[in-house]
This record gives C-alpha cells, structure tokens and sequence, in this order.
C-alpha cells in the first residue's frame, strides 16, 4: 500500500501545482475558466482516491493486527522477492507429506491399520501357560501346578468377523481421507502456481509495456498543449491514463504477492519458494 499512497500523493502535487498555474493564467488573462475547473476536477478524483487508498490500508492493517498484533503496523524490513519461485512445479509437489495439514493423516491411517491387525489377531486361538509354586507349613509338602489357558475362538462369523470388517471400513475411510487431502492440496499448489505465473506475467507487461506507454503519451499531450497544438482536456485525460495504468500495475502486483503467498503457506518447508 506504500507504494500505491506514494505514488497517488506525488500526482496529487502535481495536480496541485497545475491548478494553481491554470488560476493563475486565468488571472492574467490566460486560459479559459473550463481549464481551470477542469484541473479542480482532476484533483478533487485524486484526493478521492487517496481516500480510498487510506481506508483499504487502514482495514488491512487492522484485519493483520488479528494475528501479529502491535506488529501489524510495523513496515517490513525485507520483503521477499515475489517474482521468483526457486522450484519448479514437480519440486513444490515433492514431500507433501512434511506439510503440518497432511502429516496429521499419517498417524490417523497408522491408528486405524494397527486396530484392524488386532481385530484380526482376536480370531487366532490363543494359549497361555502359568506356573506356581507354593511352599506350605512343615505338615505338607510343598506344591507345584502347571496351569494351561487356550481361548477358542467360537462363532466367528457372528462376533469377530463384524468387527474385522468395521476396523476395515474405518481403515479404508482413513486411506481415502488422506488421499483426498493430499489430491486437494497438490490442486491448490497447482492452482496458485498458475496465478503466480499469470500475475507476473501482467505485472511485466504492466511495467514494460503499459505503464511506459500511458507516460509518453502525457508527455506528449503536455508538449502539444505547451506548444499550442492541444487543449488541456487532452493533458488531463492522458493523465489519468497514466495513473489508471500505475494503479492496474500494483494490482497486478499484489496478487502476485498473494499467489506467492499461498505457495509459500502450501509447500512444505524444506520447497519454499
């Protein structure tokens, strides 16, 4: 947003200067009253928009202030380099399992294969032996017995066969969660890798192509006034062609900012753009 109010309040100074050079023209009997409204026109927008500006930066501030707190209104020290993504997009795909949203399914598939294997186990008969000894009173002899245990699994088909097949079912579900949140999240990787790309491609044609254009053609329209070959309704509105693209360009470069955000939130730590 800084750059964005710097950029609107340096053309409203300059819009102010014109103002006052068109009055003062007018005065000296120079110019025409409609130029003069004119450049009031143009400024009473600019201060609109700087309005404007202000009130996005100041919501976006206090919706930042929710997780950062009193930092929300710090400035950044080193912003990252939004125009680049240091891997490709098979690499950002790699390790998805060390991200904290698909690493919670592991255990989850883990639990629920270790509960189906010991609903399978309680159908294979069991034994068990136990041994004692017991010493008694000088009257009798001491004593040793040799105990033995078997469980029998009896109607399986009604007790344990039911449980294996729900532990199984469960089992499944669990599989089929993590898949589906490891298939939505290489969508989302993809998706915002595909907006990072578009964005940076119109933020580049926005500053070499756009932005450069709209600026020539003020200066051109401002010789041909200067020169007495234009009117000033021209200067103006090629001005505000000059601030329309200047606008369009840091729109373009805030969402880049935001596709590299959701990359770097999506990609595991050991990938991040």
């Amino acid at each position: 947003m800084s750059l964005l109010r710097e950029t609107t309040i340096d053309r409203e100074t300059r819009e102010r200067a014109e103002q006052e050079r068109r009055q003062a023209e007018l005065a000296a009997g120079r110019g025409s009253a409609s130029d003069a409204l004119a450049a009031r026109a143009l400024r009473a927008t600019l201060v609109d928009r700087q309005l404007e500006l202000d009130r996005q930066s100041r919501r976006a501030e206090a919706m930042l202030s929710r997780w950062l707190g009193d930092d929300a209104g710090r400035e950044p020290v080193a912003p990252p380099d939004i125009t680049h993504v240091g891997h490709h997009a098979g690499n950002l795909e790699a390790n998805l399992e060390n991200h904290p949203h698909l690493a919670m399914y592991g255990p989850m598939v883990e639990m629920a294969q270790a509960e189906v294997r010991m609903a399978e186990a309680a159908k294979q008969a069991d034994w068990s032996v136990e041994v004692s000894y017991g010493v008694r009173g000088p009257a009798y002899e001491n004593m040793a017995s040799v105990m033995f245990r078997m469980d029998l699994p009896i109607f399986s088909g009604k007790r344990q066969d039911p449980g294996i097949a729900s532990k199984r079912r469960a089992a499944d579900a669990a599989l089929a969660q993590a898949e589906d949140a490891r298939r939505k999240h290489v969508a989302d990787i993809r998706a915002s890798l595909a907006e990072w790309e578009i964005a940076k491609a119109r933020l580049e044609r926005q500053r070499a192509d756009i932005v450069p254009y709209a600026e020539e053609r003020a200066r051109l329209a401002q010789s041909a006034y200067g020169g007495g070959r234009g009117d000033l309704a021209s200067v103006f509105d090629a001005r505000r062609m000059v601030l329309d693209a200047r606008l369009a360009a840091i729109a373009a470069e805030a969402e880049l900012a935001r596709a590299w955000a959701a990359l770097a939130y999506l990609v595991p730590e050991g990938n991040q753009p």
